[in-house]
């Protein structure tokens, strides 16, 4: 659920970006094939790039930390009230998101079905490569794919122009486009940019439509005339090619206006470095030159979580050199170096969420702690092996001796992980776990 959310948020971040580009420095220019391509390759790279990371070397410094887990609060009754109000938040956006995704998709639905309906209604008669479907209501002009829908009172010459109109839309497959928006909006109909990537691309589909026309040589004034008059029918629905009336006014301007010089087709090049910062902001995952062993990555811990980051873990106190002890911490079930952050880290078998009831059904809060009133958070460092298997638990920074005792208890007896995997291979991973122990 957090990774979705997440991946949608970087989703929106480049949409938002990438369209700030097209609005500020390509909108107005009249190279509208570079245009459509633009706003499509915006929607691609913004739908795939956050799915990746981009390993990037950098130089470590300072001490090493392992991956810190989300807190998990233990209360006098088992209890895990922090998470519990979380979930429910997560739950009711859930909801409200797969309320609105199910909408747009019925709604996405019903406007092929409706489209189906009037071919089904009136049938088709096949021209220059078209199914043109006559219909006698009053509808404007529009295409889907390689169906036009005419009026069927249309004179011959009108007619004979808006076909070639709506042929542009069909050899430049400009319903694919439409599809995909459709398809996007139905995941993101809660991004006010989708809506203006929807608009923005239907004007550019109607400029290259209408260069098209009258670079076949149909007279400038006589094709406006008809647009007009084409425009005050009704639309069937957002899935058509239709004669837009509020994008009459832009496509006048556009067919009057000089050609942009060639030189201004660079200013498309200006992407590039929003699409370096994005990929750095948003995509990148920081890895130590040459061993894979990284700092800290905390992730999706509470908000107070900051002030108790634990210390570097030090070696557990047996006896031994420190030579002999640092070795013994390094040293996983693989008898190989343990690593800190890999690509793939090690999960609980059936996630987050099965840790959690695990660790509630399983820790007690000890009765004398409770009697004495002892609260705290106890960091619990452990490394998953190579197979999954739970090793060297110890208490990195503890609050007292039996908190301590009862959460390296817990931890101890978790059933085998998922391990983690770099480069390919599973390999030992340390993690701290912190367990809040609380008092009603």
């Amino acid at each position: 659920m957090e990774a979705f959310f997440f991946y949608t948020v970087k989703s929106i971040a480049s949409l938002t970006l990438l369209y700030s580009v097209y609005w500020l420095f390509l909108k107005k220019d009249t190279f509208f094939f570079m245009n459509r391509f633009y706003l499509m390759g915006s929607i691609v790279l913004s739908l795939f790039l956050p799915l990746f990371s981009f390993p990037v070397s950098v130089d470590a410094t300072g001490d090493q930390y392992a991956e810190l887990l989300q807190t998990i609060t233990i209360t006098e009754n088992g209890f895990n009230s922090a998470l519990n109000e979380n979930l429910n938040i997560y739950q009711v956006l859930m909801i409200i998101y797969i309320t609105g995704a199910t909408l747009f998709l019925f709604r996405f639905l019903f406007q092929i079905l409706q489209l189906s309906r009037l071919v089904k209604r009136f049938g088709i008669t096949r021209k220059e490569g078209l199914y043109i479907v006559s219909t006698d209501a009053n509808y404007a002009p529009f295409s889907f794919f390689n169906l036009v829908f005419l009026n069927d009172k249309m004179q011959k010459d009108d007619a004979e122009k808006i076909i070639a109109h709506e042929l542009i839309h069909v050899k430049q497959f400009h319903s694919f486009d439409i599809v995909v928006l459709e398809l996007l909006t139905v995941f993101q109909w809660f991004n006010p940019v989708v809506w203006f990537f929807r608009y923005s691309l239907k004007e550019v589909h109607e400029y290259l439509a209408d260069e098209g026309v009258l670079l076949k040589g149909y007279e400038k004034a006589k094709y406006q005339q008809l647009l007009l008059t084409m425009s005050i029918g009704a639309q069937v629905n957002d899935l058509s090619n239709n004669f837009n009336k509020s994008l009459i006014k832009r496509r006048f301007i556009m067919m009057t206006k000089m050609k942009s010089p060639l030189p201004a087709r660079f200013k498309i090049m200006l992407v590039i470095p929003f699409i370096s910062a994005f990929i750095l902001v948003f995509a990148c995952s920081n890895k130590e030159n040459p061993e894979p062993l990284v700092q800290d990555n905390v992730t999706n811990s509470e908000s107070q979580i900051n002030s108790d980051v634990p210390p570097p873990p030090p070696p557990p106190p047996v006896p031994g050199s420190v030579e002999e002890q640092n070795a013994k911490n390094s040293i996983g079930e693989s008898g190989k170096k343990v690593h800190k952050t890999v690509e793939v880290m090690p999960e609980f078998k059936g996630g987050h969420e099965a840790m959690v009831n695990f660790l509630i059904a399983n820790v007690k809060y000890p009765e004398n702690a409770k009697k004495k009133g002892i609260q705290g958070k106890v960091f619990v460092s452990f490394i998953v092996g190579k197979k999954g298997k739970i090793s060297n638990v110890r208490v990195v920074k503890g609050v007292n001796q039996e908190l301590d005792a009862e959460a390296v208890r817990v931890v101890a007896s978790m059933p085998d992980w998922n391990p983690g995997k770099d480069k390919g291979k599973t390999v030992d991973v340390e993690l701290t776990l912190p367990i809040q122990f609380k008092l009603n």
